[in-house]
């Protein structure tokens, strides 16, 4: 088949995903309109958002990742480390990241509490073990025109003409 599905009783999908990354080891393309990824982006790791239906550009997703901690994540239920804590404020701090939590208790506290929520390299090792090893088990038989017939499927037409052309990155 095209497609092989990958799971952990312990681990969320975004996990797998991150471990998926880091088992390939070369250029890939996570299809998903979910902004946690954007931590991952790189010159291997690229982010299609299938509902925009446009790639993604993170130019620091280190300091993304930073303002994603402070600000937390309200779709995941993850509050900002600071009250009245938003996007303008948290820009104004991951530069000095650093000397903010080590000048404020409440807001290192928070962060690291956060940190493990949002990072996805925050996995436990264990888990990211486990999560490696079944893709070590899985055989992959990239078959281009399956992946087109499931973008044609969903109208990715530009993922579909890259795939097409066999430029998948």
């Amino acid at each position: 088949s095209d497609f092989s599905v990958i799971g952990h009783k312990n681990a969320e999908a975004d996990d797998v995903i991150y471990v998926g990354t880091k088992y390939a080891n070369k250029k890939t393309t996570i299809i998903s309109s979910d902004k946690d990824f954007r931590q991952l982006i790189s010159d291997k790791v690229k982010l299609y958002d299938p509902i925009k239906k446009v790639y993604i550009k993170e130019d620091n997703p280190k300091e993304y990742l930073v303002k994603h901690i402070l600000i937390g994540d309200g779709v995941d239920n993850i509050k900002s480390c600071r009250k009245r804590l938003g996007p303008k404020k948290a820009e104004g701090m991951v530069k000095n990241i650093e000397a903010h939590l080590e000048i404020d208790d409440q807001l290192r506290e928070r962060y690291a509490f956060n940190k493990k929520l949002i990072d996805l390299s925050e996995l436990p090792k264990p888990i990211f073990d486990d999560i490696f090893d079944s893709f070590r088990n899985v055989e992959f038989n990239y078959n281009p025109m399956g992946i087109l017939d499931f973008c044609r499927k969903y109208k990715l037409k530009v993922l579909g003409k890259r795939i097409n052309g066999l430029q998948l990155n």
